[in-house]
């Protein structure tokens, strides 16, 4: 039996290897389940192909609580995909979220792997809300921004 695959360059293994830069980045929504946390907290959990402003991509799960601190975080999640109504109905259809795009910020956080082994791990620190909707895939902003120079800071 034949199997195919697409082969890889060397840069583009590389590339593979390469973490995520700290700072900001786009993200496409994989899925989005609606659960309880440990705590019995109602929370969604979040997995995001989360891209750099280097074109590094790296599947990233996200936890946002419904409640407390978490609501700040929940409102500019909406914000960054164009769902701001949705927020102020307090609402969501889980089934319209897969391929959304936004802006989030990167960062790390410290923990152990899977052998116990201290290691730091990707997170989305917050979502960077869009007046446009939804953000543009990497590449296209990078093309934009060669013509189209903006020094301000978005967060």
């Amino acid at each position: 039996m034949l199997s195919r695959f697409t082969p890889l360059s060397d840069e583009e293994l590389e590339a593979l290897e390469k973490p995520l830069e700290a700072g900001p980045g786009t993200f496409e929504i994989i899925s989005c389940d609606d659960v309880l946390s440990k705590n019995g907290n109602p929370m969604y959990v979040l997995q995001l192909n989360v891209t750099d402003d280097n074109g590094s991509t790296r599947l990233v799960k996200d936890y946002i609580v419904k409640a407390g601190l978490g609501m700040r975080k929940l409102k500019h999640f909406c914000e960054s995909i164009g769902f701001s109504e949705e927020y102020k109905k307090g609402i969501l259809n889980l089934n319209l979220l897969p391929k959304k795009r936004g802006l989030c910020v990167i960062g790390y956080r410290d923990g152990t792997d899977k052998q116990g082994n201290p290691a730091k791990f990707a997170e989305i620190q917050d979502y960077i809300p869009s007046a446009q909707g939804q953000a543009k895939p990497v590449k296209e902003r990078q093309a934009q921004s060669d013509y189209d120079f903006d020094d301000s800071i978005p967060f």
